[in-house]
């Protein structure tokens, strides 16, 4: 259907230009004859009307010989003779009805014929040129959303895909440390067995939901540091503290765990006295900030692993948020600092594809541009 017959106020406004063509039509064909204008206007002013409609059956013809895949001369031939027979049409029905209303009036109108068929002509034309734009419009539109959808499609299954990533080493450092204490511990043995059980059944529940409250982030960090506590014993000493108005803001799962892990890996792994963690989460007017901070060995190995990490929180809160999310390192040689702040919603109800489509808009950049990697991995 033509969009001005959807849109009633489009339609208005379009049956008001043709009456204001018929308007100036009508004083042009006067002359010096002012007299006769309220009889001039009652026959064209109906027939300006009846041809609007006429321009409005262009659209389907514009719509039947796109530009482009018809020859331009095809084009101008179809629609040229298209606009002559309304036009025409126009001409004819005023040559008829002009009598009716007087012959002053009729002889106006016989006087000017070639003027009114020229003037309906060139309106029918314009019709065209618009209805052409128009469609040129719609296609661009079409063609932008779908590649849109696409990008969209795409973002999303990296997002699965880094969803589903465990980093192994964590699994693996667990089943040793376990195994260790399988003979010299039992007891120890069997509750980080059921510490772990429960942190990865944990871990899934939270990784399968889009948005999860900080408080349930919160619990889980928790219960990663209870076993590694029971890895490292006095080596690792952990303060986390929650701010106020931070708890019941929602935000992607698995954010504040992989930050743990990299410390713990990176930082107390490789100090023989070990050290304190500093666990800070706080909601500020920009959004939820994240702080996990942990000494570290100046003289560390660098690992060039592709693990989780610091990459997948990156890369899961770009997809997610594009630039309205930042993660910033800070490296001081024996102490290792890593913020994140997200925007931290109020409820769970946000649409994640909207929040892609805004990160695939021209204000982000592309999930997979080359990033300086400042990460300890």
């Amino acid at each position: 259907m033509h969009p001005f017959l959807v849109h009633r106020r489009w339609l208005a406004l379009y049956l008001l230009f043709f009456l204001q063509a018929g308007v100036v039509l009508a004083e042009i064909l006067l002359g010096t004859e002012k007299s006769l204008r309220g009889s001039l206007w009652t026959l064209l002013l109906p027939l300006l009307l009846l041809h609007a409609f006429s321009c409005l059956a262009s659209w389907y013809l514009c719509r039947a010989i796109p530009l482009g895949k018809v020859g331009i001369g095809g084009v101008l031939a179809a629609q040229a003779g298209s606009g002559l027979l309304a036009s025409t049409a126009l001409v004819g029905v005023g040559w008829v009805a002009g009598p009716y209303l007087g012959a002053p009036v009729a002889r106006l109108f016989h006087q000017g014929v070639v003027l009114v068929l020229v003037f309906a002509f060139f309106l029918y034309s314009l019709m065209v040129v618009l209805h052409y734009l128009f469609l040129a419009l719609e296609t661009s539109t079409k063609a932008e959303a779908a590649a849109l959808e696409a990008r969209i499609l795409a973002r999303e299954a990296e997002l699965q895909s880094l969803r589903t990533q465990l980093d192994p080493h964590f699994l693996f450092n667990c089943l040793n440390s376990i195994s260790a204490l399988v003979t010299t511990d039992p007891k120890q043995a069997r509750e980080m067995c059921g510490r772990l059980a429960l942190f990865f059944r944990r871990t899934l529940d939270l990784g399968a939901q889009e948005l999860v409250p900080l408080s349930a982030e919160v619990e889980l960090a928790r219960d990663y540091l209870a076993i590694e506590e029971a890895r490292f014993g006095d080596r690792l000493r952990y303060e986390l503290k929650v701010g106020p108005g931070a708890s019941d803001r929602w935000m992607p799962p698995l954010i504040l765990q992989p930050l743990l892990e990299n410390a713990v890996r990176h930082g107390i792994g490789h100090l023989l006295e070990g050290g304190e963690i500093g666990v800070e989460v706080s909601w500020q007017r920009e959004g939820l900030i994240l702080r996990v901070e942990n000494p570290c060995d100046p003289d560390r190995p660098r690992s060039r692993g592709a693990g989780v990490g610091l990459a997948n929180v990156r890369q899961r809160l770009q997809a997610i948020y594009g630039a309205k999310s930042k993660v910033r390192v800070r490296d001081g040689g024996d102490r290792f600092e890593v913020v994140v702040r997200v925007p931290g919603q109020i409820s769970a109800l946000a649409e994640p594809r909207t929040q892609l489509a805004a990160a695939v808009g021209p204000d982000s950049r592309h999930l997979h541009e080359s990033r300086k990697s400042h990460e300890q991995e």
